[in-house]
């Protein structure tokens, strides 16, 4: 497939033959492939990596090397040629450049290059290239050779989105740029990632691959991703505290998760998405206890040993798990230990305590027994050990019961600090019978103390008698009241109460408070509302406001029309009110005027005895029709027409008189500009629209003189717009002011101006075309002329400098002792040469003409 490259005035255009598919050829190269098992084969070593990890998306490489035949096949780009690489994304990337695979096609040298555009693309539901993320490219030079792999970086890094496209487009005109692309076809999921812009079946489009090369190829296109991994875990328990063979549970919990576990990003999520067998997964633990790296996300582990061991989390990032970011915890293991209580530790003689074990699973106490919990009734100050065992390990501990005969009393007080008025619930324990200083005998009683009082009991049991004494404190509290700026206000209104005198606030209407004891009320009727504050304490105090609710006026709203022309005006009238305050910026009068130009919302506030209320009317304006005019054409000739077309009303009006009819036929009969004027109406609303008319003169009869007999150059009295003829026609590309004739025959001019062509000249006969001049005298003879390339000048003599002028006289170029000259960097068209002997300047004309 080849495509016509035309240049002119810097417009190109590329035109391919429609509806004929790309071909993509197999590559054999032992060198590529050996490149690519580099990737597969990489030694993923725990060497740590920058913060900032870079990242290639070697996806259709990567599944070209685990999923395919190791075959790599090649896609041709002509001049401006696209081939896009679509990437799945769920989160937001930084692109900070791309890398790619390819050559020049048929190089003519090793300094041969292509120049490459690189872009980011926005991507539709089916992947295909919609818009650029990147409006200016990246540049990449591909020279010819071995496949190989090209990377362009962007000058600032690009943000991503969403699933996005990596687009190559050759840049360089008549080479062609080869693409690399995998042949993984055997499976499909990643299919129908990879488009070519190109001229296909349907005109310059982008075609997904399947269509245009009839198989689904990936092309070898990746972004370069810049992210940064923080490597971290939890643990259950957390804290990590535990006992030997106690299972603690590890769970992986390092960021950015959705890199992490993309299977684009991260080799083990691509290995496990298409059930690939290999060695390797995205965490990696460390236990510190010898033991191996235990290669998953999440594991449940256990100690044989007491001591405090750091736990490393690898997490493998970057391309294929080359790096890895590592991050610890300190998890404690403790010895099972024994643990034993009294209650009580001291008794009167006669009385028992009870003995508690806890913290293995059994037991066996000094006394023999082997229960969790023992009774000792000892008659003298007596220890007890107890030895307890759990995973086979042993440890023992001891407990001293004292025996005297002062009978310890427990005493508690719920609660021990209360508020002014507060009571509080004295408990004695441990004894028969009980005496209060308040006189009562009962082991519990119920006190309302006024300040800070200390009660006392005695307690007796077996003939021991203690005594023990509590105190109450009584705490202070708060003085609450409420202040508002307005007790008294409108329906629809709003106040703020503000609360006082303690630390926080609780209000009877269950608002939480816009700021510390402050809140915003909107009653619609007369309302009482109490606060209770409570100061650090705890207690409490309320107090209470009552605001007042004045109703608002009903303010009406009216309009002369609600359905207008956009331009129509409109009179509002409000009414129910005394004063009234308009949206839109306008005046503060019960009525007023608008002319709006859309469809428009009127908000109008009434106010009578200090209260409001508000009232709106929606304008629904009609639009204008969308009028447009055109001409056709829009520059004439003199003597000519032009027929204008309206569109987008239903009846039209012509500044000419015309009506009924969306189209006119004008013929101006003088030179210059003429504007026409059209009214249509589309469902009672107009507009007008104007378009204009230029008339140019037809340009006057040509010339033709002849300016040159050897060779025999004709010359139009028009700088510009010539075309030359001879009898068989328009002669091609004979364009120019000065034409060469090159065989007998009668040739005019025809001069077009602005599009309006002049009469043909008059005709010139020319006879003597390849008749030889050659004037014996002349010292300097200049060949060949006309010219394309190369010029000889001969002389007998010496010549020294040779200058060539330009048709207006400008130098163009100078040469020294030079006998052969160079012009292929010359335009075509008429010159002088001025060639300086030992003892003259000698003057030649000369035609360049690309032939």
């Amino acid at each position: 497939m080849r495509k016509i490259y035309l240049f002119g005035l810097v417009i190109f255009a590329a035109i391919n033959v429609l509806g004929q598919n790309k071909v993509a050829k197999q590559l054999s190269d032992d060198i590529f492939t050996s490149n690519m098992n580099n990737y597969a084969n990489v030694n993923r070593s725990l060497s740590p990596c920058d913060d900032e990890i870079v990242d290639t998306l070697l996806y259709p490489l990567i599944k070209e090397n685990m999923l395919g035949t190791g075959t790599i096949n090649v896609g041709e780009l002509e001049y401006l040629e696209r081939q896009s690489q679509a990437y799945i994304n769920n989160d937001s990337i930084t692109i900070n450049g791309v890398t790619f695979y390819g050559n020049v096609l048929n190089p003519t040298s090793l300094f041969d290059f292509i120049t490459a555009n690189v872009y980011i693309y926005n991507v539709d539901d089916n992947n295909k290239p919609t818009t650029p993320i990147t409006t200016t490219p990246s540049i990449a030079m591909v020279s010819g050779g071995t496949l190989k792999r090209i990377n362009a970086f962007f000058v600032m890094p690009i943000s991503v989105s969403g699933n996005f496209a990596v687009v190559i487009e050759n840049n360089s005109t008549g080479k062609i740029l080869n693409i690399g692309f995998n042949n993984a076809t055997a499976t499909t999921y990643g299919e129908g990632l990879s488009y070519v812009y190109y001229n296909g079946t349907s005109g310059l489009d982008w075609y997904a691959n399947e269509v245009a090369y009839s198989q689904d190829y990936d092309a070898l296109i990746f972004p370069v991703v810049r992210y940064s991994v923080n490597s971290n875990f939890i643990t259950n328990p957390n804290p990590p505290i535990v006992e030997i063979y106690e299972n603690i549970t590890f769970t992986a919990n390092s960021t950015p998760t959705s890199i992490l576990n993309s299977h684009i990003f991260n080799y083990d999520a691509f290995r496990r998405h298409f059930n690939i067998t290999t060695n390797d997964s995205t965490y990696s633990w460390d236990m510190d206890d010898g033991g191996n790296l235990i290669w998953q996300a999440n594991h449940t582990y256990n100690y044989s040993d007491s001591g405090t061991y750091n736990v490393k989390l690898y997490t493998m990032c970057g391309l294929w798990n080359r790096c890895n970011q590592v991050g610890s915890k300190d998890v404690i293991v403790e010895y099972p230990l024994v643990v034993v209580e009294a209650a009580p530790d001291t008794i009167c003689q006669g009385l028992s305590s009870i003995l508690t074990a806890s913290g293995v699973d059994s037991y066996l106490w000094s006394t023999g027994e082997t229960s969790t919990t023992i009774t000792v009734t000892p008659s003298t100050t007596t220890t007890y050990s107890v030895t307890g065992t759990k995973y086979g390990l042993t440890s023992s501990a001891e407990i001293t019961v004292v025996v005297d005969n002062h009978l310890s009393i427990n005493v508690t007080a719920n609660p021990q600090n209360v508020c002014l008025g507060g009571s509080s619930v004295i408990t004695a324990e441990w004894a028969d019978s009980y005496t209060w200083n308040t006189g009562a005998t009962t082991s519990s009683i119920v006190v309302y103390p006024i300040s800070d009082t200390t009660y006392t009991v005695t307690g007796t049991k077996n003939g021991c008698s203690g005594t023990r004494s509590i105190t109450i404190s009584v705490l202070s509290t708060p003085n609450v009241s409420i202040f508002t700026l307005n007790d008294s206000i409108c329906q629809g209104s709003s106040t703020n109460l503000i609360a006082s005198g303690a630390d926080s606030y609780s209000w009877s209407s269950g608002q939480p408070g816009i700021l510390p004891g402050m809140v915003s009320v909107s009653p619609t009727s007369t309302t009482t509302y109490t606060v209770t504050g409570y100061n650090d304490n705890g207690c409490s105090d309320t107090a209470s406001i009552t605001i007042a609710v004045s109703p608002a006026p009903t303010v009406g709203i009216s309009a002369s029309a609600t359905i207008i022309c956009s331009g129509e005006v409109v009179t509002l009238t409000a009414t129910g009110a005394n004063t009234y305050s308009w949206s839109n910026g306008l005046p503060p009068n019960s009525q007023v005027t608008v002319s709006p130009t859309i469809t428009t919302t009127y908000t109008v506030t009434g106010t009578s005895n200090a209260c409001s209320s508000s009232a709106n009317i929606t304008i629904t304006v009609k639009p204008s029709p969308n009028l447009t005019v055109v001409a056709n054409p829009y520059t004439i000739c003199e003597s000519g027409s032009s027929i204008l077309t309206a569109s987008g009303a239903q009846t039209y009006q012509w500044s000419n008189g015309v009506s009924n009819s969306n189209q006119i036929t004008v013929s101006p009969t003088s030179m210059g500009a003429h504007t026409y004027t059209v009214t249509g109406t589309l469902n009672d609303c107009s507009a007008t629209a104007t378009v204009t008319v230029a008339v140019y003169p037809i340009p006057d009869k040509p010339t033709i003189t002849q300016v040159s007999t050897n060779p025999i150059v004709l010359k139009s009295s028009y700088l510009t717009g010539n075309q030359w003829y001879n009898l068989n026609g328009p002669i091609p590309n004979a364009t120019n002011q000065l034409y060469t004739v090159t065989q007998n025959g009668s040739y005019f001019v025809i001069v077009t101006i602005s599009g309006c062509p002049s009469a043909p000249s008059d005709t010139i006969t020319i006879n003597n075309v390849n008749i030889p001049y050659y004037n014996i005298e002349d010292e300097v003879v200049l060949y060949p002329n006309p010219a394309d390339e190369i010029i000889f000048i001969n002389s007998d003599k010496n010549i020294s400098e040779i200058i060539i002028f330009d048709a207006i006289g400008r130098i163009v170029a100078t040469y020294y002792n030079a006998q052969q000259i160079n012009i292929s960097n010359l335009p075509e068209g008429f010159y002088n040469i001025n060639i300086k002997l030992e003892d003259k300047n000698v003057i030649k004309p000369l035609i360049i003409q690309r032939f």
